[in-house]
């Protein structure tokens, strides 16, 4: 069990490490929580007002509108008026930021792979044929 969570919690720190490279994350989860908001409506199809937006996050105002604004200077992302409502802004992922994205996604799945080879390693070498989770995958009823 050591081996597994020592295991995790290294993939946590390269995940973490990762996205520090490639989004725009400092000192706060704010910025994070912005971008993840801004590209969870994008990729699901659905416009994210402003409002909208600072209402489903769970910081003040103030420091959601500071990072906020540098998200908007640095070009992360995007505000454009409703089709429907000019008083309405919504908020969409730049292209800066799906391009950093994509790179992010890329380099996660190198490092998933590198992780799930060292857990399968781990399982060969303590005597197991599979790892449990390609195990799990076979004894799946469907």
């Amino acid at each position: 069990m050591d081996k597994k969570q020592h295991g995790l919690v290294n993939l946590l720190r390269d995940i973490r490490w990762q996205i520090s490279i490639h989004l725009p994350i400092g000192h706060s989860y704010i910025p994070q929580d912005i971008i993840f908001k801004v590209l969870d409506s994008y990729f699901e199809n659905r416009q994210m007002s402003v409002k909208i937006l600072f209402a489903e996050l769970p910081y003040s105002v103030m420091g959601t509108r500071h990072h906020f604004d540098r998200l908007i200077k640095s070009n992360w992302i995007e505000i454009r008026k409703s089709d429907s409502d000019a008083r309405v802004r919504i908020v969409k992922p730049s292209t800066k930021l799906l391009k950093r994205l994509n790179l992010l996604t890329m380099n996660l799945e190198k490092t998933f792979f590198e992780h799930q080879t060292k857990f399968d390693l781990n399982f060969i070498s303590n005597g197991s044929l599979q790892s449990p989770i390609v195990k799990g995958f076979e004894d799946r009823q469907i």
